[in-house]
C-alpha cells in the first residue's frame, strides 16, 4: 500500500487527520518535525497509538537521521 506524503497537503491540519486515520502498530514513521529530543527526519517502528483527542503514537527503535 501507498500511503500520501506530507507534500500532497495543503496544511499541517489536514496531514495530521490522514495520519490519525491510517497509523498503525507496525509502521515505520518519520518525523516531520523536531520535538523535544526527537529531530526532523528520525526514523522509527511505531509500537502503540493511543486514540483520543490527541494521537499519541509510541516509536521504538528510533534511528536518527
Amino acid at each position: 500500500m501507498t500511503y500520501r506524503r506530507r507534500v500532497e497537503f495543503s496544511n499541517a491540519d489536514d496531514y495530521a487527520v490522514y495520519v490519525r486515520e491510517n497509523i498503525s502498530v507496525g509502521m515505520k514513521v518519520r518525523c516531520c518535525q523536531t520535538y523535544e529530543e526527537v529531530c526532523e527526519g528520525d526514523v522509527g517502528t511505531v509500537v502503540k497509538v493511543s486514540v483520543a483527542a490527541v494521537v499519541a503514537v509510541s516509536v521504538g527503535r528510533l534511528r536518527h537521521q
